[in-house]
């Protein structure tokens, strides 16, 4: 907390080396480790955290980012279910099994996880993109402009939820629609490069 990465990791390896056994030490040193983008090493702890505290989810959890910023997909997905069976209101497990499962192909699968998600935090504006946006690449797109549009309801100040509402308004060939959002979101952050770009595409179908 205080800026020192280095000296946090020489601490807390210091511990893992003493307690070896301590599930808690070598989930905080993954964590430190994955904050340096030190991924392999931080996948080691994670895993090793999840073999000693099998029935704490967010090891499972953080195994299961680390896993798949290192292109192991299959494996995050499995991690993320492990995340999920250890504790089934884990809302940030089912968000990221989704996003996985749709960054795959498996868009129904990731339907599943989005709404599970849902049911357990209906109001994270994240998750609510999420859902949408696989919506939308389900072909559903009436479905997922109304999804969208909550989310950026939600939080009219996140980037993502409007970037995605004007793909798919784009895509419904709701154009002045799709305007309307770049417009409003511009209005409070004129600089936005995503929403400038978005704002472009949805001119240039027009």
């Amino acid at each position: 907390q205080s800026g020192d990465p280095q000296k946090a990791i020489d601490l807390l390896g210091a511990a893992v080396a003493r307690y070896p056994h301590d599930a808690e030490a070598q989930y905080n040193l993954g964590v430190i480790h994955q904050a340096g983008g030190l991924m392999e090493a931080a996948l080691a702890n994670f895993a090793r955290a999840a073999d000693l505290a099998p029935a704490s989810a967010a090891g499972h959890y953080n195994k299961a980012t680390a896993l798949y910023e290192l292109g192991l997909v299959d494996e995050a997905i499995n991690a993320y279910r492990d995340a999920v069976a250890a504790d089934s209101d884990y809302v940030l497990a089912y968000a990221g099994l989704g996003f996985v499962l749709r960054a795959k192909g498996n868009l129904e699968e990731a339907i599943e996880a989005y709404e599970q998600a849902l049911r357990c935090d209906p109001g994270d504006p994240q998750t609510i993109s999420g859902y949408g946006v696989t919506l939308q690449h389900l072909g559903r797109v009436p479905e997922a402009v109304a999804v969208l549009r909550r989310a950026a309801e939600v939080d009219p100040d996140y980037p993502d939820a409007c970037i995605n509402l004007v793909d798919a308004l784009v895509e419904q060939g709701n154009l002045e629609a799709a305007l309307a959002e770049c417009d409003r979101y511009l209005a409070r952050h004129p600089g936005d490069s995503g929403l400038l770009a978005a704002k472009a595409i949805a001119l240039g179908e027009s």
